[in-house]
């Protein structure tokens, strides 16, 4: 063509520019994100909600018009107005004390909602495979639940770790609260998945902790997850018997009455005083947990820690004490 040099002839004659290398805005809300933010809209900040989706808030109320969202006014957030931390726990106890408000929104996942059918978290990136994390097994002082000493009850003086699990993935279809899991809210949780190196990276860390707390250490199972198989269950049977210093507590959805709930029963019967474990929502009131919509309905012991933001697993000791039935309001 006249009035054109070769490299403009050779460009117009080249193939269209591909910018399927470009990240294109529209593919990355995908049907799994956009769920997260439905089943976040309600009770986190757009801020919340943006750094858990890992893009801007700007984003977010677009993508929420969009789905339809009911509108929300947030106050701009200036240097006088930042929130701030939670205060400190002075008991040395928890990084930060207070808990979550038992009037607050819970997530309550509609029956068609993909986590529902597929059995999983909504935060599938907080899922992490046991061998690429450092530690298996937190210390409580990172949950404002937990605590990080027993200063109460027969374990007093012990200290506190936990064990997340993935929600719904580990855990029986029968499960009470499986739509309402507060799981659902807590998008910071590290859940851990079972790679084939749990158990071997667990036995390590159990060995270790045994080793530097000969007068005993307790672990919480599971802050988010359940029991999972028969061979899960004897692996902590193992544990117990091989681990003198180690004191388990905690709850689960397995009914006595499937083969890994019959394990996890006769578990706690031939280890009351090490391993104690609640059945929730089973009927009676021996070792048992339930959740309700308000106080006024508990038919066993109110848990302490959610009515007292000062209290705590460690500063209350009732699980691991006594067989009554503890009742905790759904949040």
């Amino acid at each position: 063509m006249a009035g054109c040099s070769a490299d403009e002839d050779a460009g117009m004659n080249a193939p269209a520019l591909s910018l399927s290398h470009l990240p294109d805005r529209r593919r990355r809300w995908t049907a799994d994100r956009s769920a997260r933010l439905q089943a976040m809209w309600p009770s986190s900040t757009v801020a919340e909600i943006a750094v858990a989706l890992g893009t801007s808030r700007g984003a977010i109320y677009v993508k929420a018009a969009k789905l339809g969202l009911p509108p929300r006014r947030e106050a701009p957030v200036t240097p006088s107005a930042a929130p701030s931390l939670p205060p400190r726990d002075p008991t040395g106890q928890r990084r930060f004390v207070g808990f979550e408000s038992d009037s607050g929104h819970r997530i309550d996942l509609k029956p068609w909602h993909p986590a529902l059918r597929k059995g999983s978290t909504l935060f599938g990136r907080s899922v992490k495979p046991a061998a690429q994390v450092v530690t298996i097994l937190k210390s409580g002082e990172n949950s404002r639940k937990l605590g990080s000493l027993a200063t109460k009850g027969r374990w007093r003086g012990m200290p506190i770790f936990g064990l997340t699990l993935e929600e719904r993935d580990t855990c029986p279809r029968t499960c009470r609260e499986w739509a309402t899991c507060y799981g659902n809210s807590m998008h910071w949780a590290e859940r851990i998945l079972d790679d084939g190196t749990l158990t071997r990276r667990l036995w390590g860390e159990l060995a270790s902790l045994n080793a530097r707390h000969p007068a005993g250490f307790i672990v919480r199972l599971h802050i988010l997850g359940d029991f999972y198989s028969p061979g899960y269950v004897a692996f902590w049977r193992q544990a117990i018997d091989d681990f003198p210093a180690l004191r388990i507590f905690g709850f689960t959805a397995r009914q006595a009455d499937d083969p890994i709930g019959a394990e996890v029963a006769q578990l706690l019967a031939d280890q009351p005083d090490r391993f104690r474990i609640r059945f929730s929502g089973a009927a009676g009131d021996r070792d048992a947990a339930e959740v309700v919509d308000s106080p006024d309905q508990a038919t066993g012991i109110l848990c302490p820690a959610q009515r007292d933001p000062a209290r705590c697993c460690a500063t209350c000791g009732l699980c691991w004490q006594t067989n009554r039935t503890i009742s905790f309001v759904r949040h």
